[in-house]
C-alpha cells in the first residue's frame, strides 16, 4: 500500500438517529446492475473496521437497482443510505460527486457496483491516512476475469505496491500519474476533496484519469 500527502435526488430512507459519525463511508455507484450490487454493498458491510458506512447513489437505472439499493438501505438504516439522481448522468462522475456530498465519514473510498472490497480494505487504509496524516492513500487492487474458466485474477501494476512508503510529493513517485489512475482502489480524506473543490468530470469516460491526477498534485 502506498499512501500520499498533499504535499506532506431522491430523498435517501433516513439512517437510525442514534448512530454514529462513521470514520470511512463508501460511496458505491450504481447504474442497471441490480444483480451485482447486493454483493458489493455486503463487501463493505462486512469489512472488519467498525464504523463504516455505505452510500449508494444510482444513476436513475431502468432495471430495478435503486429497488435493491432501496431494500439494503431499509434493512441497514444505521450503516446504508440510498439516492438516485434525477436523471440519468450517462458516466460515473455525476453519481461520485453526489456521494461525496452526502458523504458524513472523515474519509471516503469508491466503488462501483461489480467490485468487492476485501476484508481489511477499510481498516488498513484509515490506520495508514491516520498514521501519516496522508490526504490520499492508494492500494493494490485486483482485476478478476469472471468471464473466464478458470476466474483469473490479475494485479494491477503489483511493483506500485511492493511496499508501503509515505510520500511528500507526486515528484518522488511520477509513475502514480500514469499508472494509479483508478479511483476505486483509493481511500481520501473527505475535508481535502472539500477544501480543494475536487469532483470527476461528468459525462467522459475514464474520468478516473483526471481525478486521480488532480488529487496527487
Amino acid at each position: 500500500m502506498s499512501s500520499i500527502n498533499r504535499m506532506s435526488v431522491d430523498h435517501p430512507c433516513p439512517p437510525a438517529e442514534t448512530a454514529a459519525v462513521p470514520a470511512v463511508s463508501v460511496v458505491v455507484i450504481v447504474y442497471n446492475d441490480a444483480s451485482r450490487l447486493t454483493t458489493a454493498v455486503r463487501s463493505v458491510l462486512d469489512q472488519t473496521l467498525r464504523g463504516v458506512e455505505v452510500v449508494i447513489v444510482d444513476d436513475r437505472s431502468t432495471d430495478g437497482s435503486y429497488d435493491v439499493a432501496q431494500r439494503l438501505a431499509a434493512a441497514h438504516p444505521d450503516r446504508v443510505r440510498a439516492f438516485r439522481l434525477p436523471e440519468n448522468s450517462g458516466g460515473c462522475g455525476a453519481p461520485r460527486n453526489h456521494g461525496i456530498q452526502q458523504a458524513r465519514g472523515d474519509y471516503v473510498l469508491f466503488l462501483d457496483s461489480d467490485d468487492v472490497l476485501e476484508r481489511n480494505a477499510c481498516r488498513n487504509m484509515l490506520e495508514a491516512a491516520e498514521s501519516t496524516g496522508a490526504d490520499l492513500v492508494s492500494g493494490l487492487c485486483v482485476r478478476v476475469h469472471v468471464d473466464s474458466r478458470t476466474g483469473k485474477e490479475v494485479k494491477w501494476y503489483p511493483w506500485l505496491y511492493d511496499r508501503t512508503r509515505t510520500l511528500e510529493s507526486i515528484s518522488e513517485l511520477p509513475d502514480l500519474l500514469v499508472f494509479d489512475t483508478l479511483s476505486t482502489n483509493k481511500c481520501y480524506r473527505r475535508q481535502f476533496l472539500l477544501d480543494e473543490g475536487l469532483e470527476f468530470p461528468v459525462g467522459i469516460h475514464y474520468e478516473d484519469l483526471l481525478f486521480s491526477a488532480q488529487a496527487y498534485v
